[in-house]
């Protein structure tokens, strides 16, 4: 839990400033999504020039967020120098890819995360590992900016926001870093008329077939080692052309690996270039994804990880293979 003061301290750093850059990391998901997408409306309620940026287009299942199109649409404008950088959920500034030239070039820098391998980059940041989500910190933010305006800045569309961001870390409620006060938080957003259902469903159950037809190539495509316990799915660029789709319909699909009994550590391998691939990573307790995913410089929590790994294909097989088994036997 962030204690209220960090809080506070954060929000004060927003005072003079008249243009705030809101940065997401790659790869984008609900929760850097919605965390920045609900930040910049309460920020623009105070009068505020906010703007969005992330490298990578917002996934074809997240469409249904409110202000998605808000995303990188000033990316043509002139204006590049902004008071306040704010990077949402994102542990590294190399996360943020062309993204980070805001970062760079900001008067003053924040950070607000929930990953425990954050690098604690920007001139004032705020990370709790223990949030089932980056959008738990970013209510509370949000909470502070409307006791100081003196009315209270969340509506529907920020509600919205950040309860999908909330499903998205942690499943639907369904993962392991789900606690109290993120189940708090969640019962707050419903007072503003958030259709719970809806997101849910759309976040977690639905899909445009040509999705279903990926998920179907990559578990032909699945292999099992060590006694099941170790997985392993690829989605190839072939995959990709001849389903029409493309990394961004990746999102998920791994969970379904990770629920097999055995299975202790999975990964989704995407082949994104040449001789260049995106690893996704999930665990069950108690092994780490992350430790798993620092060995080749990534990150992300305990049971959530991702990198990028170049090499032939099969070599990039066994060198997550090898990083798995020395997670079991640690």
């Amino acid at each position: 839990m962030v204690e209220t003061e960090k809080i506070k301290k954060f929000v004060s750093f927003t005072d003079g400033a008249e243009s705030v850059a809101l940065l997401c990391h790659v790869n984008p998901d609900s929760d850097t999504l919605g965390s920045a997408l609900s930040l910049r409306l309460a920020l623009k309620k105070l009068g505020f020039r906010a703007d969005v940026y992330c490298e990578d287009n917002p996934p074809p299942r997240l469409s249904f967020l409110p202000t998605i199109d808000a995303v990188n649409e000033c990316a043509d404008d002139k204006f590049k120098k902004y008071d306040l950088v704010i990077a949402v959920d994102c542990n590294d500034p190399e996360r943020f890819g062309t993204a980070g030239k805001y970062f760079k070039h900001a008067s003053r820098t924040l950070s607000a995360d929930h990953h425990k391998t954050n690098r604690n980059f920007a001139d004032y940041s705020i990370c709790d590992p223990l949030a089932g989500a980056t959008a738990e910190i970013i209510f509370k933010i949000v909470c502070e900016l409307s006791a100081k305006a003196g009315y209270d800045l969340i509506d529907n569309e920020i509600a919205t926001l950040l309860f999908s961001a909330l499903v998205g870390d942690t499943g639907a409620f369904s993962f392991d870093n789900t606690t109290d006060e993120t189940l708090d938080v969640a019962g707050k957003l419903l007072h503003y008329g958030v259709d719970s259902h809806d997101i849910i469903y759309k976040m977690i159950k639905s899909q445009p077939a040509n999705r279903y037809k990926l998920k179907a190539r990559a578990m032909c495509n699945t292999r099992f080692f060590d006694g099941n316990e170790i997985a392993v799915m690829t989605f190839f660029k072939k995959d990709f052309t001849e389903t029409e789709t493309s990394t961004a319909f990746t999102d998920g699909i791994i969970n379904e690996l990770i629920d097999v009994d055995s299975v202790k550590i999975a990964f989704a391998v995407s082949e994104v270039g040449e001789k260049y691939y995106k690893a996704s990573i999930r665990t069950k307790a108690p092994y780490d994804a992350a430790s798993v995913a620092t060995v080749f410089g990534g990150g992300g929590h305990s049971r959530a990880a991702g990198c990028r790994i170049s090499g032939f294909y099969e070599d990039v097989v066994d060198k997550l293979l090898k990083a798995a088994r020395d997670e079991l036997n640690a």
